[in-house]
């Protein structure tokens, strides 16, 4: 993997849901959002649809972190899924954090990083978690 920036969409471009964005630099990836979409009506039988992971699986000794930007189910709905798959900390706002412990359990969500300000450190870079406006309150974005 080069040391440029490479963003790679898993899901939720061109559709409403199943939103989760990679963003590699040099040997860290930091997922946004691991979130389902709903069935169309001819789905019959499907409850909710998951992004594929399936190019983070070679990937996963690089996974940093996972931000989730708020609580809606087009953005937190396939967490439970992921992290059964794979282990990585899980940044979120504490309203988020409560929403996500309902799908997940408290437990899963203890053994993980709690929201805090700097969250990573490379040589020259850190990244900061930011609040933002949003219809679901506590949004928060990686600057």
């Amino acid at each position: 993997m080069s040391a440029g920036l490479n963003i790679v969409p898993l899901g939720g471009l061109g559709e409403i849901g199943k939103n989760m964005m990679s963003v590699e630099y040099g040997r860290n990836i930091l997922i946004g959002d691991v979130g389902s979409m709903f069935p169309e009506a001819a789905m019959p039988g499907v409850d909710y649809i998951i992004p594929d992971w399936e190019y983070l699986r070679d990937k996963k000794d690089l996974l940093r972190r996972i931000v989730i930007t708020h609580g809606h189910q087009d953005h937190v709905g396939a967490l439970p899924h992921f992290l059964q798959e794979l282990d990585v900390p899980v940044h979120a706002s504490m309203l988020t954090r409560s929403l996500i412990e309902g799908k997940v359990g408290p437990r899963v969500m203890r053994e993980r990083e709690a929201l805090g300000g700097e969250w990573h450190k490379t040589d020259t870079r850190a990244g900061h978690l930011a609040h933002l406006c949003h219809p679901l309150l506590s949004r928060i974005s990686v600057q």
